[in-house]
């Protein structure tokens, strides 16, 4: 089985204490069955601070967020204490995974970052590595030859990410070629339509709204902004990004348009946020854009109900 990842991802390292929005505060942490065994057999003080601490719902054990909704191992430091004292091979599944996630086939599988993390945001739209994937390593296990729709699936990714990347074309002429090419085009909605729209979603962030608040009273001239090198290459390798987490999906739903149109729709709304912002602040500084794709991921990738509600109304 081959492990295919973007070049950026061996750059990868958790910021721990560092990062302004850990991913141990505001988000349930369910905990696998092969974990909560060896938690269960951990001794001494240790031992009963974690059986103190896990919850168990409908048969899948969780840790007991605080009432601020942090996770009851993470100290005042912003450190994991499970990993402080029992070591890192000792964290759950979701916590070891985290931010990455992974698309399957047949004889591969591929690990992204997600950019709810900061630091994967930032790696990833202003690291020194464009989006291209490379082999991380292969194992013995057994694998099978790509479907026929895995090979068209692979085939037209890789179309759409030699287009992204093309820069004699300017963003917008590439996002235009590729509507053109699938015969797409979205929703004929206003950015303050598209802001309601995004309201009548899940909502995990109060910020979320805010945002949302300033797109719905924005003005013409301020949903446009002109882009440095630095800026429309992040917004490149973001386009990149959502095509390579999600077009995948299409093996199972075949909603190719929807999902290359949920791509093009996601970079609209990010920008017109940050064009917004830099017209009223008269700048946009590369932390304001990592964290308004943080919240976009956050609020959308990582809501099911979100996901399916949009990629509908494209539809």
């Amino acid at each position: 089985m081959k492990i295919i990842v973007p070049t950026y991802y061996r750059d990868f390292t958790c910021i721990a204490g560092a990062c302004k929005h850990s991913c141990c505060i505001g988000w349930e942490i369910d905990i696998d069955d092969e974990t909560n065994e060896i938690y269960r057999r951990i001794g001494g003080d240790f031992g009963m601070r974690l059986s103190h601490n896990i919850d168990s719902e409908d048969g899948q054990a969780h840790f007991r967020l605080d009432e601020d909704e942090r996770c009851p191992f993470l100290n005042k430091h912003g450190l994991c204490d499970i990993i402080l004292t029992l070591g890192e091979d000792h964290l759950c599944q979701i916590c070891s995974d985290h931010p990455r996630f992974r698309n399957f086939f047949s004889d591969r599988t591929e690990i992204g970052l997600g950019l709810c993390c900061e630091a994967a945001g930032k790696l990833i739209l202003f690291g020194d590595r464009d989006f291209e994937l490379t082999l991380l390593c292969e194992d013995d296990e057994k694998t099978t030859a790509l479907t026929d729709d895995e090979v068209e699936l692979l085939s037209i990714r890789q179309d759409i990410v030699s287009l992204l990347c093309d820069r004699s074309l300017t963003l917008s002429e590439r996002a235009a070629r590729l509507c053109a090419g699938w015969g797409n085009s979205l929703p004929h909605k206003s950015i303050a339509e598209w802001a309601a729209f995004y309201r009548s979603l899940e909502c995990l962030d109060p910020k979320r709204d805010e945002i949302l608040t300033v797109l719905e009273s924005a003005s013409i001239e301020e949903l446009h902004f002109p882009l440095d090198s630095d800026t429309e290459r992040a917004f490149e390798r973001l386009l990149c990004y959502f095509i390579f987490r999600h077009l995948s999906g299409a093996l199972e739903d075949f909603r190719y348009e929807a999902r290359i149109s949920f791509a093009l729709l996601s970079l609209l709304m990010i920008y017109s946020a940050a064009s917004v912002i830099y017209h009223r602040k008269k700048s946009l500084s590369h932390a304001v854009l990592i964290d308004l794709v943080r919240i976009y991921s956050s609020e959308i990738e990582y809501s099911e109900e979100n996901m399916e509600a949009i990629l509908n109304e494209l539809e």
